[in-house]
């Protein structure tokens, strides 16, 4: 059997641009939005820092188109993994 291949990250400081090896990536593109990128196109969510909390920011669930190729789940699952690897602790907000 072979191991499966660990994820790895990679950032643009000049485009707040976080990679992922498995195809995707992130963007924090203005104050309020956050890109996401896969095969399955671009995806624009709506996300804000949080005041008082250094490198915090709420991603709101519901911004997220959930289908069954792209379910809401696994978004939000891999925006905390990539804006943990850039350092930024992430809050997905559910409702």
């Amino acid at each position: 059997m072979m191991a499966e291949e660990q994820e790895r990250f990679t950032k643009n400081w000049l485009r707040s641009k976080v990679t992922s090896s498995q195809g995707y990536s992130v963007i924090l593109s203005a104050r309020t939005q956050t890109r996401y990128c896969d095969s399955e196109g671009e995806v624009h969510i709506f996300s804000e820092p949080l005041a008082a909390r250094g490198m915090s920011m709420v991603v709101y669930a519901n911004t997220i188109p959930d289908t069954a190729s792209r379910p809401r789940s696994l978004v939000a699952e891999r925006l905390v993994k990539a804006f943990g690897f850039a350092g930024w602790k992430v809050e997905i907000a559910w409702e």
